[in-house]
């Protein structure tokens, strides 16, 4: 089986890039069809996905061909979006000011209407999201110096619902 990885691009075209789940190697990126590109965040929504556009507060669905099919529009920013997903019919969405302690995640319906927001308020920058065995779990960036020398961790946390 082929199966791939998607990434989304940080420029204003409208390619999704591949990756070969398997190999790690660069595969051919595929275009989306019907809304204006510069996504960062996408996520898989039944059998197709969900991509963000970037610096606002639009969501695309997508269908399996990656033509898409209606926007959701949440009604605020949280600031510098990182990653999303959809998991049982809500939208969850990190968002970091870089490494600070504004890491947030919000979590709205299917409509875009916010449900829930959680504050994580450690010095880091919150990179994605993500639902495991029912729970909410992000990861997160940690860079700082000690004795004079640089020190750069990753870590996944678990949100206390």
């Amino acid at each position: 089986m082929n199966l791939s990885l998607f990434t989304v691009s940080r420029e204003s075209s409208n390619k999704i890039f591949r990756v070969d789940a398997q190999t790690l190697k660069k595969k051919k990126s595929v275009k989306v069809k019907g809304c204006k590109g510069g996504f960062n965040g996408i996520a898989c929504f039944g059998v197709g996905f969900i991509v963000r556009k970037m610096h606002t507060r639009k969501f695309y669905i997508l269908d399996a061909h990656l033509k898409k099919v209606r926007t959701i529009i949440i009604p605020k920013r949280l600031t510098h979006e990182q990653g999303i997903e959809w998991h049982n019919g809500k939208l969850y969405c990190a968002a970091s000011r870089w490494q600070s302690t504004k890491n947030r995640i919000g979590v709205y319906d299917s409509k875009g209407k916010p449900i829930k927001r959680y504050h994580y308020k450690k010095k880091c920058e919150m990179e994605n999201v993500m639902i495991v065995d029912g729970k909410i779990v992000f990861g997160i960036y940690k860079k700082y110096r000690k004795k004079g020398k640089k020190h750069f961790e990753a870590y996944l946390k678990g949100v206390k619902t």
